[in-house]
Order: structure tokens, then C-alpha cells, then sequence
């Protein structure tokens, strides 16, 4: 026998529970894509920064442009790392590495 109350609540509960897996799977979706970009933008700037080293000879490289390379793309990286800190489980490794890597100074 249909009961109307019966086939709403199950409809009701099939459409949040649809709504719910949908929002799951999206929000790992986009976890996933954040940390590509991260690590592409990581790629991209180690691959800037070894192209602003000269190799010398004897296993010596000059680095005289390694330091503008970095400053013109840390703000960039520092930005990368407030999108993508939160999908990192191990977020205290995280934050070290990302803030000594973030704040290097010349002395």
C-alpha cells in the first residue's frame, strides 16, 4: 500500500542524501585541484630559480640572480599556502616547511 507521507519523508531524505555525497565528492574534487596548482606553482618557481643560477665550473654555480628570483615570487607562494593549508593533514610539518621556505633572508 503507497502512503504518501512515507514516499515524501523517503524522497526527502533521498534528495539530502544525494545533496550530501554530491557536496562530498565536490569538495574533494576541489582539494585535489588546489594542490596541483600548489605544486605545479612550486614546480614553476624551482624551475625560475635553477634557471637564475650560472654553473662556473668545478661543481660551483653563481647565484647572483637566485635571490631576485625568489623575492619576485614568494608573495605568490605565501598566497598558494593560505589556499591549500587546510587540505594538508599534517598541518604543524606543513606549516614549517611552508614558513621557512616563505620568510629566507639574506644574511
Amino acid at each position: 500500500m503507497d502512503c504518501p507521507l512515507t514516499n515524501a519523508i523517503f524522497g526527502i531524505v533521498g534528495v539530502l542524501t544525494g545533496g550530501l555525497i554530491g557536496n562530498w565528492l565536490a569538495l574533494g574534487r576541489d582539494c585535489g585541484n588546489r594542490k596541483r596548482e600548489f605544486v605545479a606553482f612550486l614546480n614553476q618557481w624551482r624551475s625560475e630559480i635553477l634557471r637564475a643560477t650560472t654553473d662556473v665550473g668545478n661543481g660551483y654555480q653563481f647565484v647572483s640572480g637566485v635571490w631576485q628570483t625568489y623575492q619576485t615570487k614568494v608573495h605568490f607562494f605565501k598566497a598558494g599556502v593560505s589556499k591549500v593549508r587546510k587540505d594538508y593533514f599534517g598541518r604543524n610539518r606543513f606549516d614549517a616547511l611552508t614558513g621557512a621556505l616563505g620568510n629566507i633572508n639574506v644574511q
